[in-house]
This record gives structure tokens, sequence and C-alpha cells, in this order.
């Protein structure tokens, strides 16, 4: 019977890491224990979910009639579920998500999310290292931080390098006269402006192509609809 159930446990684990909703919620009805669970380190499903940043299995926690209670864990090595979340997330599913700004925005979401939910003290608890979630958070986000900051001083170069341009191509075309003559040498002067325009413009419509998804994604990631979710309805019986 203890096998048994370690074997459930050890498959609701997987299931969190993976993101398996149905599968956690199904398991966890038909033995309500598991959500209590903890392996040899100290972590529940939910401490899981939030190593691996699976929002839908971590939104599930709003739900329990116990929440307090899960978010006052603490695993073997002191650490607490804002410690955990503080940790950089799994590389495979960091890599993702495109350019390490983007990156380091959804960590530092993740890190304010937790933070807004758990026991206001666990903000400063120390863990066995004696090192602050804040500490966590700061030493294993270093490159990536630094990363994030040169990439966004090379996109804000390249489109300021397109805006002369645009500016460019503006300036030509404010100081062409529609229709003038070139009455020294005979031809319109049109005909030679507006291929240069033509030509001029083509990098910055290519510029301006390929980095729309960009765009998109700085207005969705900052302004859109948010994965996590508090109004979780109640799940689990006591």
């Amino acid at each position: 019977m203890i096998e048994e159930r370690k074997a459930v446990f050890v498959g609701v684990l997987y299931a969190a890491i993976e993101g398996n909703v149905d599968f956690v919620v199904e398991v966890s009805k038909a033995y309500p224990l598991i959500v209590l669970s903890a392996d040899d380190e100290g972590w529940n499903i939910f401490f899981h979910a939030v190593a691996y940043r699976q929002a839908e299995v971590f939104n599930l926690i709003h739900g329990l009639p116990f929440k307090d209670k899960m978010l006052s864990h603490i695993d073997a090595n002191g650490n607490t579920m804002l410690h955990v979340v503080a940790k950089m997330d799994h590389p495979s599913k960091l890599n993702r998500i495109s350019g390490p700004a983007f990156q380091m925005q959804s960590e530092l979401q993740w890190f304010k999310e937790v933070e807004k939910i758990v026991p206001q003290g666990f903000r400063v608890y120390q863990n066995l290292d004696n090192m602050k979630p804040e500490d966590v958070f700061k030493e294993n986000h270093r490159e990536l931080r630094k990363d994030g900051e040169e990439w966004m001083k090379e996109t804000a170069s390249n489109c300021s390098i397109v805006a002369a341009l645009v500016v460019t191509i503006m300036f030509a075309a404010a100081f062409t006269v529609p229709g003038g003559n070139d009455q020294n040498f005979g031809f319109n002067s049109r005909v030679v402006y507006l291929p240069i325009i033509m030509l001029a413009s083509v990098p910055v419509i290519l510029f301006v192509f390929l980095q729309f998804p960009l765009l998109v994604r700085m207005i969705s990631s900052t302004y859109g609809r948010g994965i996590f979710k508090r109004n979780v309805k109640p799940w689990l019986l006591k």
C-alpha cells in the first residue's frame, strides 16, 4: 500500500513538472493526502510547479481549502516557495521564450506573483544558507540580467539606425519638388529621387516587418492577460 501511494505521488510530481493539470486534479481528488505529501527534499507538487514554471498547476493552489498551509511550507533546506521561484527556471523551458529581456521579465513576474501570496515574513526569511529570497534571485539571475541589458541596448541601437534612415528619406522627399523640371539638365527630378527613395525604403520596410512580432510581444507581455489566476473555484474537498 505504501509503495502504491509512493508510486502515485511520483506520478503526480511528474505531472506537475510537465504541466498536466487534469492528471494532477483527478489523482488528487482520489488521493487528497497526495497534495500534502513531499519528496525527500521536502518539495510538494506546488514547489515543483513553481520550479518548472507551470502556471496552470500553480494556480490550483488558490482552490485549496488549506491554501495558507501550502504557502507556509518550508523544505528540508529551509527554502520557502519564494526561495524556490527565485532560482533560475529550467533552461529547456526558459529557452522557449525568445530574447533574454523577455526571459528576465518572465522570471520577475513569477517572483513577484509568489511574493504577493506567501506570508509577508517569508520575504526576508533566510534558508539554511543564510540567504533571503531576493538574494537567491539576484545570484541566480545575474548573467540573465546582463544579457537582457545588452539585448535591449542592441535592439535600441538598431531602432535608432532605422529611425535615422527614415528621417533621411523624409528629408529627401520633402525637398523634392513634385513635377519639377531641372532646367540645367532637362529632365524631371522625380525620375531621380523616386527610385532612390523607394530603394532606401526597402530596408526600413523589412526591418519593420521583422520587428513587428517583437513589438506585439512587448505589448502583450506587459499589458496582456497574465498567466496567473487567483479566482480558482474550490476543487478539493477538506
